[in-house]
């Protein structure tokens, strides 16, 4: 007859047993866990290497050292020609704003989320008082 003692000791002995074994199959076959290590460094050092590859590109035309690109400097001198031309003349519509200034009908929207214009209740647009500055 078995006892709880003998029992849980030829358990454990057979734990170790398994162990044993499982520690030499790993050794002659590669643990799993070190081939999955294995594939998932390859894979994530590709995905760094796009990654990389993705982050040394530029997107835009170069910045100045200092300040904004050709481009978007002028983009806002001809931002700010605009918002001083609305503050002289006053409150304008938007046909009124495309036609004077010179700029697209999506210019309008922007400028007064921002908060250098206000539309008022007639349909018209005036400029607030927020300051625009074109140096960056």
């Amino acid at each position: 007859m078995i006892t709880g003692k003998r029992l849980a000791a030829e358990l454990e002995a057979a734990r170790a047993d398994v162990a044993a074994l499982e520690r030499a199959q790993a050794l002659l076959n590669g643990s799993g866990r070190q081939v999955k290590l294995k594939r998932l460094g390859g894979v994530l050092g590709q995905a760094m290497a796009i990654d990389a590859g993705r982050r040394g590109k530029r997107n835009g035309p170069a910045m100045a050292p200092g300040g904004y690109s050709a481009l978007a400097r002028a983009n806002r001198e001809r931002t700010a020609r605009a918002l001083a031309m609305i503050a002289e003349r006053g409150p304008m519509t938007s046909p009124a704003i495309v036609e004077a200034a010179g700029v697209k009908p999506g210019w309008i929207s922007p400028m007064v989320s921002r908060g250098y214009l206000v539309g008022k209740k007639d349909g018209t647009y005036k400029r607030t008082k927020k300051e625009f500055s074109v140096t960056g």
